[in-house]
């Protein structure tokens, strides 16, 4: 435990291309305290091995003393609890045989921001030129044997069933055939052994910083206790368990907490694999943002300073870490440096967020709040091209805090239609009753299609903008089938519901429970491909587990022209639906002044693949090799009829967001 004793202050390194290495010294009986040397030296000439732990608790309650070269004590450096059990189990653990590491929370000087700011900019030569990485997954416990067997027994014969498993990016139909085929037994009570969902799932899964640590260096391992596993054969087990035996084998038992757990156990793998093989915006920086959204860090500014080690755009950027800036300033620089680096909006949908507006001032509403709250998934939109390709066009006021940009007025928002935390997926499952929540949604989905087709029309065509809105794919315009769809479906039980509640239905309509739904997947399906022509039923079920994840947090949105669009929840009516040059999606904004607020991206009908940008400018039909394909072009050369900017271009407005 710690005591009283002397603090360690951290001498200053001497050059820019320094580091501190911590050598672990042997544990003896007399001296049961944790004891290390730290030597400065060329990060080139360094030979360490670099622990990446999850911090938990920040509690200071241990510490560890620092030796000089003349075994002379220097002072102490506090600890948290889980490094502190950590370094002990390096140090017990016989399979490391070096014990030099770098270890960030102490080769750094956490109380110089200067210094703090250029050792994590040399973050990615640190973790590439590591001899290995270490990941600890926190102390052993009572049934890690069972567990430990178990995730070796599950891979040995997954990669036997699979003919090799490093070849595959993913890994949930091994394990299905695997059952499917008896060559894995399963036993639920090794299954529920909170010691496998700690290995697998636990808090190191969480961490941001974990990302780098295990993409940069291939040398991967983890450390439950003084158990060494190879990092690969965890993180491949842990997508093998979740998503084939979360709701079969593991169904009550696992609160809704363990679940986010299992899931994001199981991107884990998905992420590192996309990422060291994938180049342009999956690895640029917000590209990077986008698939590691749900992972924490201690410091949100870390959301920016931990990727660029790997962003494939940080030196065009040209961001460095500066831990000295306010949180809110990191995040506009950033907005700032990717427009004027990539000329593109998609960094708007990062600013659809909830700040934690306690700890920090809000920023302009188009700059990225990245300071969220944990575990709230982000409301995401499928990626579309609504500005066709177009770059944006911008300029900055007051100090960077006005951002102009020309964009098109499409609409405005009239009616807001919510739906509470719906899922498709929950609503769809083939037997079994749903749960109370479930019941709940449902019924909540059900109303709002209900609203839908009472405002906009009991139709087909209103059915087809229902499936094109919740889908998110603008091009499904051929109206879907009569009697009988999936949304005329939910609208009549809604109905059926109220003449339940009122005494009037049928003694057999009364006999089926409430939230029974076996008929839907058959409909739904029938629905969607009346659609499109080429709709399987294995991509109806991919569509229904993207959704639940797509529609977060949105509502349905009634416009002034009739349409159906999907917004975020926080949409009000008078909110302006606009196209900007460069967005990838419409925008919602919200008057204030002469200017207007960033409420949200949206999904809207008709717009989302540049059909409001589709005619081309004079230079751009010369580029295409369209420009003198017109019979009539050279009359209209002569009459500089050729040279007309389009409609589009005589329609672009000034958007000042603030």
């Amino acid at each position: 435990m710690r005591t009283r004793a002397k603090t360690y202050k951290h001498k200053p390194l001497q050059k820019t291309t320094h580091i501190r290495v911590l050598v672990l010294q042997a544990e003896l009986d007399s001296q049961p305290a944790l004891q290390c040397s730290l030597e400065h030296m060329e990060i080139s000439d360094a030979s360490f091995t670099a622990l990446s732990y999850a911090w938990g608790n920040q509690a200071l309650a241990f510490e560890m003393e620092v030796i000089s070269p003349d075994g002379i004590s220097e002072g102490y450096i506090p600890l948290t609890t889980s490094l502190n059990n950590a370094i002990r189990d390096l140090q017990a653990c016989t399979d490391i045989q070096s014990k030099r590491f770098w270890i960030d929370q102490i080769c750094i000087n956490q109380q110089d921001e200067k210094e703090k700011g250029a050792q994590v900019a040399m973050m990615g030569s640190i973790y590439t030129r590591a001899r290995q990485v270490i990941t600890h997954l926190g102390p052993a416990e009572a049934d890690d044997g069972e567990a430990i067997a178990l995730i070796e027994e599950v891979y040995r014969r997954a990669d036997l069933h699979a003919g090799g498993l490093d070849r595959l990016p993913y890994v949930t139909e091994t394990m299905l055939t695997m059952l499917r085929d008896k060559a894995v037994h399963l036993d639920p009570h090794t299954l529920a052994l909170p010691g496998l969902h700690d290995i697998l799932y636990g808090p190191w899964t969480e961490r941001l910083w974990m990302v780098p640590e295990a993409i940069l260096n291939q040398n991967t391992s983890v450390l439950r206790g003084k158990t060494a596993l190879p990092w690969m054969v965890v993180v491949t087990v842990a997508c093998l368990l979740s998503y084939s035996l979360r709701d079969s084998v593991m169904p009550g038992e696992w609160d809704v907490g363990l679940r986010v757990g299992v899931l994001r156990g199981a991107r884990l793998q998905a992420t590192r694999e996309r990422l060291e093989g994938s180049e342009g915006d999956m690895r640029s920086l917000f590209g990077l943002m986008g698939l590691l959204q749900t992972s924490r860090c201690f410091d949100p500014r870390d959301r920016v300073f931990a990727l660029l080690g790997i962003a494939s755009d940080a030196q065009q950027l040209g961001i460095k870490p500066d831990y000295s800036k306010p949180v809110e300033r990191v995040f506009t620089e950033l907005a700032v440096a990717h427009l004027k680096v990539h000329r593109h909006l998609d960094f708007l949908s990062f600013c659809m967020r909830e700040p934690r507006a306690s700890r920090h001032r809000r920023p302009p509403s188009w700059t990225p709040l990245l300071d969220f709250a944990p575990r709230k998934e982000w409301s995401m939109l499928r990626p579309q091209e609504a500005s066709a390709g177009r770059p944006a066009r911008y300029s900055f006021e007051a100090d960077e805090t006005v951002l102009v940009l020309r964009g098109l007025f499409l609409d405005e928002a009239a009616r807001r239609v919510d739906m509470n935390d719906w899922s498709l997926a929950a609503m769809l499952r083939e037997a079994g009753r749903p749960s109370d929540a479930e019941a709940s949604n449902l019924a909540s989905f059900c109303e709002a299609v209900q609203t839908v087709r009472r405002e906009l029309g009991d139709s087909p065509e209103t059915d087809a903008a229902l499936a094109c809105v919740f889908f998110q794919n603008s091009r499904w315009s051929r109206p879907s089938l009569g009697a009988g769809t999936f949304f005329r479906h939910c609208a009549a039980r809604i109905a059926r519901d109220n003449q339940r509640a009122g005494g009037t239905a049928s003694e057999a309509d009364a006999g089926r429970a409430p939230g029974d739904q076996a008929d839907l997947p058959g409909i739904l399906a029938a629905e969607l491909q009346s659609l499109d022509a080429g709709m399987t039923r294995e991509r109806v079920e991919e569509l229904l587990r993207e959704a639940r994840y797509l529609g977060s947090r949105r509502s349905l949105c009634i416009t002034r022209a009739r349409r159906l669009c999907l917004a975020l929840e926080s949409t009000e009516p008078g909110d302006q639906l606009v196209l900007l040059l460069g967005g990838g999606h419409a925008y919602s904004l919200r008057p204030r002044g002469d200017a207007y607020q960033l409420v949200g991206d949206v999904f809207y009908p008709g717009f989302m693949n540049g059909e409001a940008f589709a005619e081309l400018s004079w230079p751009e039909k010369v580029m295409s090799g369209t420009a003198f394909s017109d019979p009539g072009w050279e009359e209209k050369l002569m009459n500089h009829e050729a040279f007309a900017e389009p409609d589009w271009e005589q329609n672009l407005v000034d958007v000042r967001l603030v």
